[in-house]
C-alpha cells in the first residue's frame, strides 16, 4: 500500500539545520550546568510559563492512571518528574482527580 503523504515541510538549508544544532547544545550544556535554574528560566523565556513544574508523586500516579496504557508501555518516565504543563492539561488532570 501507498503512503500518502497530506503535507509536506520544505528542507531546511544545512546552515540552518546546523544553527539550529548549535543553539540546542548551548541550552542542553547551560541546563546540565545550571539544572533546574536554567529549565525554569527557558520555561519563561519560551513559553511564558511561571508555575510550577516539579509534579509530586501523587500527581505523577494521576496522570499515569489517564494514560492510555499503551503509552504507559512505552514510557518510563522518572519520578517526581519535571514537566511543564499546559494550563488546560492541569486543569484537565486535576479535575479527573476530583471526580
Amino acid at each position: 500500500m501507498a503512503i500518502t503523504y497530506l503535507k509536506s515541510a520544505d528542507p531546511r538549508p544545512e546552515v540552518e539545520n546546523k544553527d539550529i544544532r548549535d543553539i540546542v547544545a548551548i541550552m542542553l550544556a547551560n541546563i546540565e550546568r545550571n539544572g533546574e535554574a536554567a529549565v525554569r528560566d527557558y520555561a519563561e523565556k519560551l513559553d511564558g510559563w511561571t508555575g510550577e513544574i516539579a509534579l509530586s508523586n501523587d500527581a505523577v500516579e494521576l496522570h499515569v492512571s489517564v494514560c492510555p496504557k499503551v503509552s504507559r508501555k512505552t514510557s518510563a518516565l522518572p519520578t517526581p518528574i519535571s514537566v511543564a504543563l499546559p494550563r488546560r492539561k492541569r486543569r484537565r488532570w486535576a479535575n479527573a482527580k476530583s471526580r
